[in-house]
């Protein structure tokens, strides 16, 4: 990530504005707070947006060195104000910041409610809800030990970076057949209602996103332009359904091994293929075969015990998603 603008010094700073409907009072500045102008720039870094509009903030001038990143996001309809002010230079807050991040990713919640999970749930504005619930439910929020999120604190730029890269790493984002943005994050994929991760769905997005990358580099590639052939499983189908669609690809029943995983994906307006090989050395010593006796429930009880414990390794390793030390591209 490039170096974003210099933090502002500590200030104390109450102003009315507003990221949704209603307005919202600020906490105090703090020393190392991330001000609204430095985290919209972080944010559309790495973002396509044009400056189609210009701003009309009072408080934004066009020699500002923010300039440019707040008429992208006001232009995408990221950034809003209050009567006619940004107030670029004040400490965003965790649940603002959230709002920045949902509309810059497309990011919806299923349960409007999942905000209420944390024990600070009551300091979430109203009009924020929506925002802390879907990055509660795709697990892009970072929790205290108290489960607190304290969401009208400010965040500091280590804590953005992380959010984002966080954001960045286990995101799909796909062109519609009808020309929207579908977004798909690795916890709608990877995540059972128990809370378990499922292995088959977790390897598929992950072997997708390396070949995305490696075919539609630096892009967003078309739905019909993906086609998958994988392993079946119920997991595989339900990814692949969620993430590409039906008639997108071709799964098959294969031998459950060191192999299983492993993927092709072609993109259907070139040509072009990659093979999306899954890296042995993941796999915990024996998890196939352990893997089976269980499923044939002829694994004894020590041996049942040491399959959750590689389970639970393999899981890990998916969640932390080093899609270099996964996968090999041919």
């Amino acid at each position: 990530m490039k170096k974003f603008f210099k933090l502002v010094s500590a200030m104390v700073f109450a102003a009315v504005l507003t990221v949704g409907a209603s307005p919202v009072v600020f906490a105090q500045g703090t020393e190392g707070n991330v001000s609204r102008a430095e985290f919209v720039s972080m944010v559309l870094e790495n973002c396509d947006f044009e400056a189609v509009k210009t701003p009309e903030f009072k408080d934004v001038s066009s020699d500002s060195p923010y300039y440019k990143a707040v008429a992208k996001a006001y232009s995408a309809g990221i950034a809003t104000g209050y009567e006619g002010m940004f107030y670029p230079d004040a400490p965003v807050t965790l649940q603002e910041a959230a709002a920045i991040l949902c509309r810059t990713y497309k990011l919806k919640s299923s349960n409007s409610e999942a905000y209420k999970t944390y024990a600070d749930s009551s300091d979430v504005s109203s009009w924020a809800t929506e925002y802390i619930s879907s990055l509660s439910e795709k697990k892009f929020l970072e929790v205290s030990s108290e489960n607190m999120i304290r969401p009208r604190s400010g965040i500091t730029a280590e804590k953005a970076k992380r959010i984002i890269e966080n954001i960045e790493n286990n995101l799909l984002r796909i062109i519609s057949d009808d020309g929207s943005i579908k977004t798909v994050a690795f916890a709608d994929i990877a995540y059972e209602e128990d809370g378990k991760i499922c292995i088959c769905g977790s390897f598929t997005f992950r072997a997708l996103q390396k070949a995305v990358n490696a075919l539609w580099p630096g892009e967003m590639p078309k739905q019909s332009s993906i086609y998958v052939e994988g392993p079946y499983s119920e997991g595989v189908k339900e990814a692949l359904d969620k993430i590409v669609g039906e008639g997108n690809y071709n799964i098959k029943i294969r031998t459950q091994n060191n192999l299983f995983y492993n993927f092709i994906v072609t993109d259907r307006q070139s040509g072009n293929k990659k093979v999306i090989t899954v890296n042995t050395d993941i796999y915990p010593e024996n998890f196939f075969e352990l893997k089976a006796k269980v499923k044939d429930k002829t694994a004894t009880e020590e041996e049942t015990k040491a399959f959750q414990s590689k389970r639970a390794e393999l899981a890990k390793t998916l969640v932390k998603g080093n899609l270099s030390k996964m996968f090999t591209v041919e």
